[in-house]
């Protein structure tokens, strides 16, 4: 059964105002309620990317930073899915709460978020005044998921990770190796040696077998 009140239009004409039942109403608030969980079923049914490029704009951007940074510091890279690529294209840098060389601590990334993006200083720390081939050599060893990394990126579900150390050494990790290192106490957890780039290599990678070590091997 409809309701219907009456009201005046502009014209001053009376115009007749048609309100929907309580069981359209019902019938309404169900279709919504299925086509919300359509959306959310269709959006779990998507591939997680196996693979992450950083377009080059960007990476110029954040290794630049990375080279003049000496405390950690934490970005939040967006940008889209393009099949099985993540195809990262801008940052945003949350809140910070704590940054000295060794330690981060920043409010919550957006839920767009692709990859969480900090970097390990090489200088600023223990042994950082080297240069050259122990230089190049100190930047690799840097480049690793800590305990706190992992415990951090298990929380905070992106898909990726990346590390940067210097203007030319910089590594990523998916989100399914990060949950693999902690389940079985990974840590320093390195990349695989697909997924390090130093000077200037290719910022995309397939997705190569994970490499790690036990805590205490």
């Amino acid at each position: 059964m409809k309701r219907s009140v009456r009201g005046r239009g502009v014209s001053g004409r009376r115009r007749r105002k048609i309100w929907p039942s309580a069981p359209s109403l019902r019938r309404a608030a169900l279709l919504g309620v299925s086509a919300t969980g359509a959306a959310f079923a269709s959006q779990a049914a998507r591939p997680t990317p196996s693979r992450l490029e950083l377009e080059p704009d960007l990476l110029a951007r954040v290794q630049t930073l990375a080279e003049g940074l000496h405390q950690e510091v934490v970005l939040c890279l967006v940008g889209h899915v393009r099949g099985d690529v993540a195809v990262v294209s801008d940052f945003v840098m949350p809140v910070p709460r704590l940054s000295t060389p060794t330690r981060s601590s920043f409010d919550r990334c957006p839920r767009k978020t692709l990859a969480s993006w900090h970097n390990h200083p090489l200088r600023g720390g223990p042994g950082a005044a080297v240069t050259g081939f122990a230089s190049a050599s100190r930047a690799r060893r840097l480049c690793v998921l800590s305990e706190t990394d992992i415990h951090t990126a298990e929380r905070l579900r992106h898909p990726f990770v990346v590390v940067s150390v210097d203007a030319a050494t910089w590594c990523w990790w998916t989100l399914a190796e990060v949950d693999r290192f902690a389940e079985q106490s990974i840590a320093p957890a390195p990349p695989a040696p697909e997924r390090i780039a130093r000077n200037g290599r290719t910022a995309s990678w397939a997705l190569p077998s994970t490499t790690g070590r036990r805590a205490g091997e």
